[in-house]
C-alpha cells in the first residue's frame, strides 16, 4: 500500500453519467480511494463547450500541481474513444515527463471504430500512446487482441468491469405487470428505437409487459417515437437514475434489455445479472464474454427487431426460463465480475507500480 507521506495515486475521469463514471464511483464505494489515497481529477463534464474547456484546463493545472509535489506514485487514466482518448493522452504525456507511471484504462465500445476512422498520422499517435503507457487495462480478451495488433509490444492486462453484489434480491412480483428495464443512454447507438419497435411487437403476444426506460439523452425524441407506436401506457421514461432509485428499478424488474450497436463491457448488464434479472443483449463488444447465450441470457444481433421481440416474448411467457437464467447470471457475476474478484487484481497492480510496492 502507498506510503501516504510520500506518494498518492491520481485518477483521471469524466464525471458524465455512464459506465466509466460508474466504475470510478464503484472504486470509491469499495474503499479503493481511501486505501490508496486517490486524488480524483475530473477531466470532462457534460455541458457547454466553455464548461468542458474550463474543466479540462483545470485538470491540466491540478495534475501538474500534484506531480510537482513529488508525491504522486501513479496516474490512472480512464479513457474512451474520440475526444476522451486525446484528452487523456495529453494528461498522460504530462505525467510521463515527471517520470510517473501511467495506467491507460480503456472503456466504451467504440475504440476499434474510432481507430479505423483516423488518418494514418493519428493512428500512429494512438498506437504510440498505447505503447508508451506503463500498462493498458482492457475489459476483455478481444480488446487485448486489438491493442496488441495496433500497438505491438504494449503491456496489456485484462481487467473486467465489476459490480458489488446486492444481498437481498428475492422479491415477488406484485400486480399483473411484468417489468422490462432498459438502463443506459437514450440514443440510437444504444438501440432504443429498435427496442421500442420490438416492444410493440412483443406486447401483442405478452400484453402484461411494461417497459421502463432509465437514462438521459434523447428522451423527448424517444417518447415521441413511442407515442407514434401507441405505447404511451406501456412505456415509462424516468430519466437518469442512481442510488436507491436505481436499486428500486432493479428490484421491481424481471427482464433487462440492452440492444446496443456497440459496447465495451456494460456495467448495467453486470448490475442486472447481480440483481437476478434475465438479460437480453446484443453480441457486441465484451457482452458475449459475459453472457453465454441461452444460459445466462439471450443474445441477438444489433438492429434485429424481430429477434429482439421474440426474445422478449420467450422470457415474458416462460417464468422457469427467466428464473434459470437469472440464477445463472447471478452466479456468473459472483464468480467472475464481482468486487471480491476484480478489485484485488487492480490493487495488486497498484502495489507493483508504487515506489513502496
Amino acid at each position: 500500500m502507498l506510503d501516504r507521506r510520500k506518494s498518492r495515486a491520481v485518477m483521471l475521469s469524466t464525471s458524465a453519467p455512464g459506465g466509466m463514471w460508474s466504475v470510478v464511483e464503484g472504486y470509491r464505494k469499495e474503499g479503493v480511494f481511501e486505501r490508496w489515497d486517490v486524488i480524483l481529477i475530473v477531466t470532462h463534464v457534460r455541458g457547454s463547450i466553455a464548461a468542458r474547456i474550463g474543466v479540462f484546463v483545470s485538470s491540466v493545472l491540478r495534475l501538474t500541481a500534484a506531480l510537482m509535489s513529488g508525491k504522486v506514485a501513479l496516474v490512472h487514466c480512464h479513457c474512451a474513444a474520440y475526444g476522451s482518448f486525446f484528452r487523456k493522452a495529453i494528461l498522460a504525456s504530462i505525467a510521463r515527463t515527471f517520470g510517473v507511471p501511467v495506467i491507460l484504462h480503456l472503456h466504451g465500445g467504440a475504440m476499434q471504430k474510432f481507430y479505423s476512422q483516423l488518418f494514418r498520422p493519428f493512428r500512429r499517435f494512438v498506437s504510440s500512446q498505447l505503447y508508451k503507457a506503463s500498462i493498458v487495462l482492457v475489459l476483455t480478451e478481444s480488446w487485448r487482441e486489438f491493442v496488441q495488433a495496433v500497438a505491438p509490444g504494449s503491456k496489456i492486462m485484462v481487467l473486467p468491469n465489476y459490480v458489488s453484489l446486492p444481498q437481498n434480491v428475492n422479491r415477488p412480483r406484485s400486480g399483473p405487470a411484468l417489468q422490462v428495464l432498459f438502463l443506459g443512454l437514450v440514443a440510437e447507438q444504444k438501440g432504443i428505437y429498435e427496442l421500442l419497435s420490438a416492444f410493440k411487437l412483443a406486447i401483442a403476444d405478452v400484453p402484461q409487459l411494461k417497459l421502463v426506460v432509465a437514462g438521459d439523452g434523447e428522451i423527448e425524441k424517444a417518447r415521441v417515437f413511442a407515442r407514434g407506436l401507441g405505447l404511451e401506457t406501456k412505456v415509462e421514461f424516468c430519466g437518469w437514475v442512481s442510488g436507491q432509485e436505481k436499486e428500486t428499478l432493479f428490484a421491481t424488474s424481471e427482464i433487462f434489455v440492452l440492444p446496443s450497436h456497440h459496447e465495451g463491457l456494460p456495467v448495467s448488464i453486470l448490475e442486472a445479472m447481480s440483481w437476478c434479472l434475465a438479460v437480453v443483449a446484443t453480441d457486441v463488444g465484451g457482452v458475449p464474454d459475459v453472457i453465454r447465450d441461452q444460459v445466462d441470457g439471450l443474445i441477438v444481433s444489433p438492429g434485429d427487431v424481430a429477434s429482439l421481440a421474440a426474445s422478449l416474448v420467450r422470457l415474458g411467457k416462460d417464468e422457469s426460463m427467466r428464473t434459470a437464467m437469472a440464477a445463472a447470471g447471478r452466479s456468473r457475476v459472483e464468480h467472475a465480475f464481482s468486487a471480491d474478484v476484480v478489485l484485488p487484481r487492480l490493487e495488486n497492480l497498484y502495489a507493483s507500480m508504487a515506489p513502496n510496492g
